[in-house]
Order: structure tokens, then sequence, then C-alpha cells
């Protein structure tokens, strides 16, 4: 009985594991620079022609 004893509480120290899970953020697709400019870009020059179709079409 003794060695029941003994064997069970080893065997109930090794099956108590503990899992941590970690969470990391981190941002991904970053844009750069120059990429935001060509963005700026594109609007700016999507809203020129917007203005001189209204102006073409007004008259």
């Amino acid at each position: 009985m003794g060695i029941y004893l003994t064997y069970k509480d080893r065997f109930k120290e090794s099956v108590e594991t503990r899992e941590i899970e970690t969470i990391i953020e981190k941002e991904v697709n970053i844009l750069y620079w120059w990429q935001k400019l060509l963005m700026w870009i594109g609007i700016i020059f999507s809203l020129l022609c917007a203005l001189k179709l209204y102006f073409l079409l007004k008259r």
C-alpha cells in the first residue's frame, strides 16, 4: 500500500502541467512614406479629374 501511495503522489505531480499562452501583437504591412505619398497623389489626381469633368459637363 505504501508503494501505491508513493506512486500515486508522483503521478499526480507529473500530470499537473500548465500551459501559458503569450500573445504578441505586431504590426505588419506598414506602408512606407513613398507609398503614402503615391496614395495622396492619386487622390488629388482623382479629385482634379472629377472637377474637370464637372466643369466640362456644366457648359
